[in-house]
């Protein structure tokens, strides 16, 4: 059964998940932590700067796979008690998958007397991001779900959780949802489990009162994510003057990510009615958008080249779907029961508009005669993310959000330190990636040490990298009242392979 909802549902979680990227490419782009900004020369360069396809000499095409193992460790904070528990354990979760794949054609123009001396067309797909993940977060807490719901239905009239004669929980769950909004399908839920009751049972009443008794409650919740970001480049480059390269990329974004978590809550006081409550939320999300990037590379010198390069803000386009579940176990009249309130309805929202913020970078290389030390410096100011609805009305929800996304979310700046050196058909490369971040109460870090070898047959080459990655970001349990925030350490060990062919 299918319900469309006028009113979206987006936390800041969404504008932190949309935000983030990995150290993904080929594997001489990634041994190299990136650092192509002012070198170029690669597939997976050119799409942090589309100067650098006029760099190629000749036609080529690549392609990648990687194969990573994510271990994620976590833990909880509760602001109002100012304490923290870790989780016992980290959760394997291996994964493969092609993540590159792309080609330039290169035209030489060999009259001197032109400007542009050489033109390149380039196509590239790359992941932006993957979302494969799988962790459990434990903890305590003094705030339970029973004041989610009742944040929602307090203001609600019975009349509208309630279920009359011929109707089914489906049924009202959708129409609430079609008519009223998600807010409303959340308190139908507390109430219909029992979780929260009327403080009388007059159809007009607004009020609202928690079934549940507690001091500390036992929290267990388990997140299982799926999906990836990836943006398909076109490109157009060319060196001008043999001197300086330009370059412009027009990208492509699709999102596919689905989130599915459980939510458990036991340790109920003795004189509570309620002994345990398990919230389960499905999460479908799909989003296509557009950005583009501008950039060049000047040869300073033989050995020096100086890169800058900007990514515009990506415009985005998401649809979401939505399934919910509970289950409440509670005692009546010296009895066990459970409770299981399963609409079995889909929840389609309105479509939504995300605009994720521009990027600014410089880059400088050295390049001698058997390899290269580059490096990357950028900055993106996470702020700036906006929700807008797809009609651009006004929205007081995403109004507010945007606000909060401001006052949380502030600058990352990401340095890429890369070198590489060439004996003969070998080539060795290493690098350093650092993402830090300088947030009100929001963790993003990011961190990997990179290496790799690299064999070239003159007309092919093959590339294997090494990543050892480590990043900690912090997520908003619920957007409302159990807003305390929990932590993921993500530990990512990645193998890349690439071909490469010239023609």
């Amino acid at each position: 059964m299918l319900c469309f909802n006028l009113i979206n549902a987006q936390s800041i979680n969404d504008a932190i998940t949309y935000n983030l990227s990995d150290l993904s490419g080929s594997a001489r782009f990634t041994a190299m932590a990136g650092a192509f900004g002012a070198s170029g020369g690669d597939l997976s360069a050119i799409s942090i700067n589309p100067a650098s396809s006029s760099v190629f000499l000749v036609n080529q095409f690549s392609i990648s796979s990687i194969s990573y193992e994510n271990k994620t460790n976590t833990s909880f904070s509760n602001n109002v008690n100012q304490y923290i528990r870790t989780a016992t354990g980290s959760i394997p979760y291996p994964t493969f998958h092609f993540n590159q794949l792309g080609a330039v054609f290169v035209f030489n123009n060999n009259n001197k007397n032109e400007n542009w001396s050489r033109i390149s067309l380039s196509y590239n797909y790359g992941d932006k991001k993957r979302y494969n993940n799988s962790y459990i977060i434990e903890g305590n807490n003094s705030n339970g779900l029973d004041n989610y719901f009742l944040f929602y239905a307090n203001g609600l009239k019975l009349s509208d959780l309630d279920l009359y004669e011929g109707e089914t929980i489906s049924e009202v769950y959708r129409i609430l949802g079609n008519d009223i909004g998600f807010g409303a399908q959340q308190a139908f839920l507390g109430y219909q489990s029992y979780l929260i009751n009327p403080v009388d049972f007059n159809p007009d009443n607004d009020k609202y009162v928690s079934n549940a008794i507690y001091n500390n409650l036992s929290n267990y919740m388990k997140i299982n994510t799926e999906g990836y970001h990836g943006v398909h480049s076109i490109n157009l480059s060319g060196l001008y003057k043999n001197f300086i390269h330009l370059g412009i990329n027009i990208n492509l974004h699709e999102i596919k990510y689905e989130k599915y978590s459980r939510f458990i809550e036991q340790g109920f006081s003795e004189k509570s009615n309620v002994t345990e409550v398990v919230f389960d939320n499905n999460l479908e999300s799909n989003g296509e958008g557009i950005s583009f990037q501008i950039g060049l590379i000047a040869k300073i010198n033989k050995n020096i080249r100086l890169g800058a390069y900007y990514d515009g803000p990506q415009w985005i386009k998401i649809t979401e779907k939505y399934k919910q579940e509970i289950v409440v176990d509670y005692i009546e009249n010296k009895s066990y029961i459970s409770e299981k309130i399963k609409p079995d309805v889909t929840t389609i929202y309105d479509p939504y508009k995300i605009q994720i913020p521009s990027k600014k970078n410089i880059s400088l290389a050295y390049i001698f005669k058997r390899g290269l030390i580059s490096f990357d410096y950028g900055v993106k100011n996470y702020g700036k993310t906006l929700f807008k609805e797809t009609s651009n009305k006004a929205s007081n929800y995403l109004n507010d959000l945007n606000s909060q996304i401001s006052d949380e979310l502030k600058s990352i700046n990401t340095l890429r330190i890369g070198g590489e050196y060439i004996i003969g058909l070998l080539s060795i490369r290493a690098g350093i990636f650092n993402e830090k971040s300088f947030q009100n109460n929001i963790t993003l870090n990011n961190k990997a040490t990179s290496w790799g070898l690299g064999l070239n047959f003159k007309r092919s080459s093959i590339d294997i990298a090494f990543i050892d990655n480590k990043n900690k970001n912090s997520y908003k349990t619920y957007p409302v009242v159990l807003t305390d925030n929990y932590y993921l350490t993500n530990n990512k060990s990645q193998i890349i392979l690439t071909y490469n062919l010239k023609f």
